[in-house]
């Protein structure tokens, strides 16, 4: 005698089931659709390009006459024939739609927006994602898509904004109020205002990328933390254009011995091959350490606790 699954074991099962194959499940067996759709979706990676949305390993991509589905680990891929012509961006808001409307939460782990989404997504439909990548795409406009129970967003990175919508998009709640903001974009020279957005942002981790800063720029910086007496667990990460932080040790010691920062608190500035160490306040340093990696050379700048023995131990 066969004997169904109860509406608590269904409820299970959809909840550790891939979301492809629950998406599936849904559209072909009509007595789990409503149960699934109250059911959280979780997704682990979902992205969503112009005419693509790759769901965890399944990329789906459209164009006016066909669908194709590829599976990154089966190396698979078929494409389904659209008997009507549609516009790519029709066929992907009912791709979206198909997937996700009408469900009470879905969740995703990892959330790339790499297109502008009013185009593709269904008005209405939001992610709770805790980390967002916003490329190629106007994080204003992202920002709608996104719940409000994500925020604050744990990781954002943003990249390639379009200048004609988000002039500053550095001033938008989305982005001035997560925990670590990550920006790869090519200032194309100092003047470009990157010295104003840092020193302005909010954010207590952040990393830049896509340029490199000179060591009269990172000096401008930290004295500009000296000046502000920065809290406590404050880091940037950026590109730095040296092999050594030689110049950024003679720079340093030029721009502190004026006026008020020269204060170091009755303590010394620790400087060694790979570390810089200046008084901030009397109980707090900033940290400066060089980090040698495959790519460019990077420094990590961050406010930290006064340990007497911290450039020692890192030694």
């Amino acid at each position: 005698m066969e004997i169904g699954l109860t509406y608590l074991c269904q409820e299970c099962l959809l909840q550790y089931l891939d979301a492809n194959r629950r998406i599936q499940l849904s559209a072909r067996c009509p007595s789990v659709r409503k149960l699934d759709e109250l059911v959280p979706l979780r997704i682990e990676t979902l992205t969503i390009r112009e005419k693509e949305i790759t769901l965890n390993r399944i990329k789906y991509k459209v164009d006016d006459s066909f669908l194709e589905m590829k599976n990154q680990l089966a190396l698979k891929e078929f494409s389904i024939h659209i008997t009507k012509t549609l516009p790519f961006n029709e066929i992907m808001n009912k791709l979206m739609g198909f997937f996700f409307n009408g469900r009470k939460e879905i969740k995703v782990h990892r959330f790339k927006a790499k297109c502008a989404l009013e185009s593709v997504v269904p008005q209405g439909l939001k992610f709770m994602t805790p980390n967002l990548i916003v490329d190629q795409n106007s994080i204003t406009t992202a920002e709608q898509f996104i719940h409000e129970d994500s925020l604050p967003i744990q990781h954002l990175v943003l990249g390639n904004w379009p200048s004609t919508v988000d002039r500053f998009p550095f001033d938008v709640d989305i982005v001035r109020n997560a925990k670590f903001l990550e920006i790869i974009a090519a200032f194309q020279s100092e003047e470009d205002g990157w010295f104003q957005i840092v020193s302005q942002l909010s954010n207590r981790q952040v990393s830049l990328a896509g340029f490199s800063i000179a060591y009269q720029a990172v000096a401008l910086l930290i004295t500009s933390w000296k000046e502000q007496l920065k809290d406590v667990g404050y880091k940037i990460i950026v590109d730095y254009g040296h092999g050594n932080l030689e110049r950024l040790k003679d720079e340093l010691n030029s721009l502190l011995s004026i006026g008020e920062v020269a204060e170091d608190f009755g303590r010394e500035r620790v400087y060694t091959a790979k570390h810089i160490s200046i008084p901030l306040t009397h109980t707090s340093n900033i940290l400066i350490n060089f980090l040698e990696t495959t790519g460019r050379p990077r420094i990590e700048i961050l406010t930290v606790r006064h340990i007497p023995e911290i450039i020692q131990n890192q030694e």
